[in-house]
């Protein structure tokens, strides 16, 4: 460590951190909205 480099553990060790917590979310979100999207166009 001390590298500068963020390794899966290191994030994985801190998911609490705020970005990590949003980025999760919004990533979640997204795929919400593309599982409504084909949800969507399978009943069109």
């Amino acid at each position: 460590m001390g590298n500068g480099v963020l390794s899966a553990d290191w994030l994985l060790q801190r998911q609490n951190n705020p970005v990590v917590v949003h980025m999760q979310a919004l990533h979640l979100l997204l795929l919400q909205q593309a599982a409504d999207l084909g949800i969507a166009q399978g009943l069109a």
